[in-house]
This record gives structure tokens, C-alpha cells and sequence, in this order.
């Protein structure tokens, strides 16, 4: 299980595993799973988290069908998504976006 300390340091090693003394944005998309946050006031558990370059994105599992909305997901999801990305901010990454899908 991730947390904010293990990805942020998976995300600085990065250099280091680039081999040059300067963290690279051209570097490996990396994915960590349950991620426990808190911020802003809020703890959440991101199902995964993908980061590429500087930036994360929270991905939100659900079950059921996707509803047949514009917006593509029930609001009580958008504001979870939203939630999330305001705790990532917080612990220092960059997210500008969400991605809720269906679990298989």
C-alpha cells in the first residue's frame, strides 16, 4: 500500500534512477495502487494513481455501468475525483485531472 511519502519518493528517486543529477519530465509513467492521502481536511484513498512527467492523475473505480450523462459521472464520483485532486495539490504534485471508470 502507497502513501503520499512513498510515491512522492518514488517520483523525486527518479533522477536517480535516470542516472543524471536532474529529475527528467521525458521519464516512465509509474502507477501506484490504494494510495491513503490526507489534506485540505480530507483523507482519501486513491484506487490508483498514475503519474508521468510532473503530473498525477487519480483513477476512480466503480462498478456498474458508466450513467448516460454528459458530464459521464454521477456528481457524488466528480466531487470525489475533485476531493482527491485538491489532497494531491496539497501533498505537492501537480493534477489537473480525474478519470473515473468501471472496475471489471
Amino acid at each position: 500500500m502507497d502513501s503520499a511519502e512513498t510515491v512522492d519518493g518514488r517520483f523525486q528517486h527518479r533522477r536517480v534512477d535516470a542516472g543524471s543529477g536532474k529529475a527528467s519530465q521525458e521519464l516512465e509513467t509509474f502507477h501506484a495502487r490504494s494510495v491513503y492521502l490526507s489534506g485540505a481536511g480530507i483523507t482519501c484513498r486513491i484506487d490508483l494513481l498514475e503519474g508521468d512527467g510532473g503530473h498525477v492523475t487519480p483513477v476512480d473505480y466503480k462498478r456498474g455501468e458508466s450513467p448516460d450523462i454528459p458530464e459521464g459521472a454521477y456528481e457524488p464520483e466528480r466531487v470525489q475525483l475533485c476531493a482527491q485532486g485538491l489532497v494531491l495539490r496539497e501533498n505537492g504534485f501537480v493534477c489537473d485531472e480525474g478519470i473515473v471508470t468501471k472496475a471489471f
